[in-house]
């Protein structure tokens, strides 16, 4: 548990990361759990987890990512007790567990059984009318896609959802998941702003938990990951008319390694935008992409760096294959010192600046980020831009339009099509 006090704030962030530390076997089950728990479109009960949440000022976000969950919360100071309670009836909730033909059970208790089922088969039904409401839904079908690529012998490679999978899932499997996994031993609790008396609050949320503590005792469970390195052109077709997206994916060693700083400045001297050498190029050819994000997964180990970019249709070929002659120049021509202080200073400053950005805490309390960055050298730099990449490249649009402009391409690339 990290506590950060700022008392500029005027609310409090709250991120709970809840670990997977199992084969759960399929893999919509954790997902269809957070939604049984979460989905105010799917729950038809009165559920006491979302009525704490409600009291809490309902101001809340769940994402669900192969091997964890995140929830984050904001709320007032003076709704600590709340967020404790929601901490309280998050760990013990009762309501999978109730066994409507159980002797002694009375009818309310059967009648509420009755609504967690419905609720349940109506979230295994509409699967993908609920999951196309999250507004980055395209952004978690990519990730999952790019798991199953780089990691076919692990519990990250067999998280790829699809239609077949949803089939002959009961709630049982939510029941089972769910006692095994949302437990205080499998999370992590990190916040931050206007907290009153941060050392209490750290003692109360100790002491409320350590009995759970005392009588679990789950095997910690190391997943060895085998990364494929045959690059993969990946379209997920989707039926609108809105600007394709790639996420260009590349999985780099442990993230508490010391290799993952330096990678990201390699990412970034290529990537970022606008001064990122494929930007700088991509002017003269007279194409326009549009930067969206860069993105660090961390998992146990391995972690995904994904590059986020907006482009036209016809530019997808040319944009793709413009990176690839960068890459390779990049080997041969070699980091610059000026290009590679430059863009290690601009990390740094980005990571160190004082902010309200709760992501950025999280990510340096994550990633031990800048203390990594001592270790990032020119020689380094090189040594790593001379390795084959792992990487994966996944095109979210229209798959009928996006092939019109392919011709180099083409042959490599696989369409996936869920009617969405």
């Amino acid at each position: 548990m990290k506590i950060f006090k700022n008392t500029n704030m005027q609310f409090i962030h709250a991120q709970l990361i809840i670990y997977y530390r199992e084969d759960f076997g399929n893999p919509a089950v954790p997902y269809l759990t957070w939604q049984n728990l979460f989905n105010r479109d799917v729950i038809k009960w009165d559920s006491p987890l979302l009525s704490t949440l409600k009291k809490l000022g309902n101001d809340f976000e769940v994402e669900h990512r192969p091997d964890f969950l995140v929830i984050k919360i904001n709320f007032l100071p003076e709704n600590m007790s709340l967020f404790m309670r929601f901490l309280k009836t998050l760990y013990n909730f009762r309501s999978f567990l109730i066994s409507g033909s159980a002797p002694g059970t009375t009818y309310s208790e059967r009648k509420k059984q009755q609504l967690i089922q419905a609720s349940f088969e109506d979230s295994v039904k509409n699967f993908w009318k609920y999951y196309s409401k999250n507004k980055d839904w395209e952004k978690t079908i990519a990730f999952q896609i790019a798991y199953n690529h780089f990691f076919p012998g692990s519990i990250m490679g067999r998280t790829f959802i699809t239609p077949q999978r949803l089939k002959n899932l009961t709630l049982d499997h939510i029941r089972s998941f769910y006692r095994s996994t949302y437990k205080m031993p499998n999370s992590t609790l990190i916040m931050k702003g206007n907290i009153p008396r941060p050392v209490i609050v750290y003692g109360t949320i100790e002491k409320n938990f350590s009995s759970i503590k005392k009588h679990l005792h789950l095997p910690e469970v190391k997943q060895k990951l085998l990364i494929n390195p045959e690059k993969k052109v990946i379209i997920l077709n989707v039926n609108e008319n809105n600007s394709p997206v790639i996420f260009w994916f590349e999985a780099v060693s442990t993230y508490n390694n010391r290799n993952l700083v330096p990678s990201l400045v390699l990412n970034n001297i290529l990537f970022l935008h606008p001064t990122g050498r494929l930007y700088l190029t991509a002017r003269n050819l007279n194409i326009n992409p549009i930067m969206l994000n860069t993105e660090i997964i961390n998992h146990n180990t391995v972690s995904m760096i994904c590059n986020i970019i907006h482009l036209r249709y016809r530019d997808i070929e040319p944009f793709i294959m413009m990176a690839e002659r960068e890459k390779k120049k990049l080997r041969v021509m070699r980091v610059k010192r000026r290009e590679y202080l430059n863009t290690l200073t601009n990390l740094i400053g980005r990571l160190k600046v004082k902010t309200q950005d709760f992501e950025n805490d999280v990510n340096i309390e994550k990633m031990k980020i800048p203390y990594n960055t001592q270790q990032v050298t020119q020689a380094g730099l090189n040594q790593i831009a001379d390795k084959p990449d792992n990487l994966v490249i996944v095109i979210v649009g229209n798959a009928h339009l996006i092939l019109q402009y392919l011709t180099i391409l083409r042959p490599q690339v696989k369409v996936i099509d869920f009617g969405l």
